[in-house]
């Protein structure tokens, strides 16, 4: 056992004296075994001589959970993986913990325990691992309980894999249910293996998700030297966690649920909202905001201002919310104030906050430096509970409320719109649009439209009837296609209704067209499925070009109501493989049947909400060089191919969903398309901004993606173009006789200085 300052042993060693082992104090315990002492600090931590290491080392903190305490180690105990040690740290626990761990120690010499002060959970599991032997460490909440193959599986992956790190999935547990714990067979079990776990940690609608929790993960024990918990601190996992991803470790991720959290009154995510929460929330964003800058980690940065901070504002405006009456106004104040110093070190931005937010941020803050307490009656709740921003409109002037109470009016002057919109000529006009006439019209003479035979989708759609479109939600690359898509149904005179147009839905008997993309696909699964339901409405559904790549849920519905088409040979073959009772067809992605027309708009108007994206290409793109460089960070990101940062990912600065406008899907057109004219050649490894460089008359060099989506685009689509290159790798990484060019290394080395 681990014992600080036990008082057997002590007894045993002013009987028996003291013997010596290899010059280290030793002493028998009442097994008649050797205990060798090590001193650590105030720590005597007594161990067996000659023992072997454990291969895993679990660290338990337990504080006031005598009620779950049981749970959680009869659930270590029964892991099918036996080769750990569970180190148990007693935090001056006031209840019955300590008498717990003794019963649970002498019954299984695997249970090790640590008595120490109350310290808090940070000091706990530092503590704890220094203590620890095994070559990997994992932390587990003492309220909560694990799966009996948690340590087998993460173990077998690690190994496997050479992973530093093992993230899963967990599943929230009700007070007194019944969990039924499924047996995995570890070698079927999907997995994800990437080596930029910040960006994937930080990006949302993952299918393998990483948690910002330390107990969702195994790790190896080389990875968390030179790293502790923050002391004292509430919320001490996320800038832990993050911190370690920045390290840029070999990670595994899986969705099985290993882990059950328990809804305990006694934690920290139950527990009445203090000011105190909202200070260790901005310690934690230190914490981090030091070690990136420290480290020069620009994109890991970039990827904390636009991903992560946002979504830890959000958390804290709600904690705000849900704080009582008495502390609300000092809970706003201590907000602002942790705003100011983000807006100091640049890390309050618009860019990934909805404006309407952000605005309320700037307001909290001039409130705090001007020493003006806001005024929040107790009485008056927002009608809708869950909405603690909402925007009442009337002409130019916007009036934000927060919290129900309005805070302060907006309104825009056409000065304010003109500087907002790159110096347009503006004027404001109905439904909170602002119109742009003649204005933000691009140079066509150099536009090349494709040649592409339109016959078989035109027959399909005039089959149809009229038809709902429904958008596919996603990014800017994703807009361009809408946008492509509108234009070529006006041309062709198709009656069609947008998706969410006038409360326009789906309804039994409908005809559906359903966007073009790249959506089917394991990782937008949880995406797509929302709208199997309005297929299983529609009398006849055509799905226009798009990828298709193990999209399994799809393949299960696909009957006689549906027409596919495909834009390129690899889905094609795999739809066909598949056996439906669907009409497949191989076409050509919408977005090469684009005409110059779409870049000579007579008036544009934009959406009061879409500033935002302006603000966020504005502030993360410098215009000025020939080349430009956009490169992806998301899960299609080819594995393997060590690709620089490039100047900005276009596709991921704006998007849209199943209702964008058209006003919204045109003006998201209009910005990518605006950006990729900016430069003469283009190296990206996004489909949608190669194809707008491509039909813009510029000189674009493609990379693939995860699942060769962009190569056998090219090979079906875009191979006959001049001004189009296909490059198996990035230049430094490329082999011999590959079709990368001495010219795309030299533009790239230019475009990186």
């Amino acid at each position: 056992m681990l014992i600080k300052n036990d008082p057997f042993i002590s007894t045993v060693s002013a009987l028996f004296g003291c013997l010596f082992f290899g010059g280290k104090p030793a002493f028998q315990d009442r097994r008649g075994r050797i205990l060798t002492v090590e001193i650590k600090g105030s720590l005597k931590i007594y161990r067996q001589k000659g023992r072997r290491m454990p291969e895993i080392s679990i660290i338990i903190p337990c504080y006031k959970v005598e009620k779950y305490l049981p749970r959680c180690l009869d659930s270590v105990l029964s892991q099918t993986f036996s080769d750990f040690e569970a180190i148990c740290v007693n935090d001056g626990s006031p209840d019955s913990c300590g008498e717990i761990l003794a019963d649970y120690a002498a019954k299984d010499s695997r249970i090790k325990i640590l008595t120490q002060q109350n310290q808090g959970l940070s000091m706990a599991r530092n503590n704890g691992l220094k203590l620890a032997r095994g070559n990997f460490i994992y932390f587990l909440d003492s309220d909560d309980f694990i799966h009996p193959q948690l340590l087998e599986i993460t173990h077998a992956l690690a190994l496997q894999h050479q992973a530093d790190m093992v993230s899963f999935a967990y599943i929230y547990h009700k007070s007194g249910e019944q969990q039924q714990q499924t047996r995995y067979n570890p070698d079927g079990i999907p997995v994800k293996v990437t080596s930029d776990p910040f960006f994937h940690g930080t990006s949302k609608g993952k299918k393998h998700k990483i948690y910002c929790t330390a107990w969702t993960k195994l790790f190896r024990k080389s990875l968390l030297r030179g790293t502790e918990f923050i002391p004292h601190i509430q919320f001490e996992d996320y800038p832990y966690v993050f911190a370690l991803l920045a390290q840029k470790p070999r990670t595994v991720i899986i969705d099985v649920p290993l882990y059950f959290q328990t809804a305990n009154s006694e934690s920290i995510t139950q527990s009445v909202p203090k000011p105190q929460q909202i200070k260790d929330y901005r310690r934690g964003i230190d914490f981090l905001y030091g070690i990136l800058r420290q480290d020069g980690l620009q994109a890991e940065f970039s990827a904390m201002k636009t991903r992560l901070i946002p979504s830890l504002l959000k958390q804290q405006l709600g904690r705000c919310r849900r704080s009582p009456a008495p502390v609300r106004e000092q809970m706003f104040r201590t907000f602002a104030a942790e705003l100011q110093d983000l807006e100091q070190k640049g890390l309050l931005q618009p860019r990934g906050h909805k404006l309407p937010r952000y605005l309320t941020y700037k307001y909290l803050i001039w409130r705090y430096k001007h020493e003006i307490s806001p005024q929040l009656p107790d009485a008056k709740e927002p009608q809708r509970r869950n909405i603690f921003i909402k925007i009442k409109k009337k002409s130019s002037c916007r009036k934000i409320y927060f919290l129900g109470i309005k805070v302060f009016s907006v309104r825009y002057t056409e000065d304010c719109i003109r500087r907002e919109l790159f110096g347009l000529p503006l004027f404001k006009s109905k439904k909170a649009y602002y119109a742009a006439p003649g204005g933000m019209k691009l140079d066509a003479r150099n536009f090349r439209p494709l040649d592409i035979d339109n016959t078989a989708l035109l027959n399909e759609l005039k089959k149809a009837g009229r038809f709902t479109y429904i958008p596919n939600p996603g990014n800017l690359g994703d807009m361009l296609i809408g946008a492509a898509t509108l234009q070529f149904f006006a041309q062709n005179n198709l009656p069609c209704t947008l998706f969410g147009e006038k409360g326009c839905s789906v309804a039994a008997g409908d005809t559906v067209v359903y966007g073009g993309g790249g959506a089917w696909i394991p990782d937008y699964e949880k995406s797509y499925v929302n709208m199997l339901p309005l297929f299983a409405r529609a009398a006849k559904i055509i799905i226009l070009p798009s990828s298709f790549y193990q999209c399994g849920k799809l393949l299960e519905i696909l009957d006689e109501r549906f027409v596919v088409f495909c834009r390129e040979e690899q889905s094609y073959n795999y739809l066909v493989s598949a056996r439906t009772k669907a009409k497949i067809i191989l076409d050509h992605d919408m977005a090469l049947r684009l005409q110059k027309d779409i870049l000579t708009p007579d008036s544009l108007n934009i959406p009061y909400s879409d500033f935002y994206m302006v603000n966020t290409i504005r502030q993360n793109y410098a215009p000025g060089k020939d080349v430009g460089i956009f490169l992806r960070n998301d899960c299609e990101k080819k594995p393997g191919v060590i690709c620089p940062q490039g100047d900005i990912d276009l596709s991921a600065m704006g998007g849209g969903s199943v209702k964008s406008s058209r006003e919204h899907i045109a003006f998201s057109a209009m910005l990518m398309l605006s950006v990729v004219d900016s430069v003469q050649t283009v190296i990206t490894d996004r489909l949608h901004v190669g194809i707008a460089a491509a039909l813009l008359g510029k000189e674009v060099y493609l990379l693939d993606n995860s699942y060769r989506k962009l190569s056998e685009v090219y090979k079906h689509s875009l191979q006959s173009l001049s001004n189009v290159h296909m490059c198996r790798t990035w230049p430094e990484n490329t082999a011999a006789g590959s079709p990368a060019t001495d010219n795309f290394a030299k533009l790239a080395a230019l475009a990186l200085k």
